[in-house]
């Protein structure tokens, strides 16, 4: 498999390069700890579909009640959390 080949060739002295896509297989429940992963490269950010029905309703909600937080804040919350939940993947002790 990919993971398999990536995981060898990481560890083995020669260097590998992994592309994935945030939200995808290989950017949540896979930690690439030590030497799986010595850098971490976001192309893009990861914003959700802004004319999504369910999307535009809860930021309206937020916009219009008491919520503590705008439907802008909380939509730019969303990509970020992405974001931080891909390069977390990498960054599991505090020497990586």
């Amino acid at each position: 498999s990919t993971l398999k080949a990536y995981s060898r060739d990481a560890s083995d002295g020669r260097g590998a390069v992994l592309l994935s896509v945030v939200g995808g297989k290989m950017s949540e429940g896979i930690n690439f700890a030590n030497d799986m992963a010595r850098c971490v490269m976001v192309v893009g950010l990861p914003y959700p579909d802004i004319t999504d029905p369910e999307l535009k309703e809860k930021m309206h909600n937020m916009d219009t009640g008491n919520s503590g937080i705008t439907g802008k804040a909380y939509y730019q919350n969303l990509c970020m959390r992405a974001v931080n939940q891909s390069v977390g993947r990498a960054i599991r002790h505090a020497k990586d």
